[in-house]
């Protein structure tokens, strides 16, 4: 039941993407990492209005979940954004 729910979401999204043109209509949808990372960077806009005033640019949070790293690795980078984040 939850995969049936899961596959009618992602549906709905790509179909939102080829509405928007993110998604050509004859392009396949990507695989499931990609196709992540492709709706982040359509619906997850930081705000960049003020990127060279801004203390933190970018949205440094994601990094442990949005970039392939061991899980030792993941462990000391959340540990040293937990301050922020």
């Amino acid at each position: 039941m939850l995969n049936t729910r899961i596959c009618a979401t992602c549906q709905v999204l790509e179909d939102n993407l080829r509405e928007r043109g993110v998604l050509g209509d004859l392009e396949q949808r990507p695989p499931l990492l990609e196709f992540a990372l492709l709706l982040m960077d359509t619906y997850v806009r930081y705000p960049t209005d003020n990127f060279d005033q801004a203390w933190f640019p970018i949205n440094y949070c994601i990094l442990p979940y949005a970039v392939s790293m061991s899980p030792a690795v993941r462990s000391i980078v959340e540990r040293l954004l937990s301050w922020m984040c």
